[in-house]
């Protein structure tokens, strides 16, 4: 399971700003397919990855394939 800000380049901590690597769910995707989990929902009901985003926040859940 992982969260965060989806397409923001930086964000503010304890009244100070810093700056960020704009993270975009390619990046997400690409990370999780080179360490092998499953990257795409799958129509039979297996819950093996799932992917929400809302206002560019997104929480997302993927298991190993092996």
């Amino acid at each position: 399971m992982q969260g965060g800000v989806l397409d923001a380049d930086s964000y503010n901590f304890d009244g100070k700003r810093f700056r960020s690597h704009r993270l975009m769910r390619e990046h997400v995707t690409l990370g999780l397919k080179e360490n092998d989990f499953f990257t795409e929902e799958d129509a039979s009901g297996e819950h093996e990855f799932k992917f929400i985003v809302h206002e560019e926040v997104y929480i997302m859940i993927a298991k190993r394939k092996n």
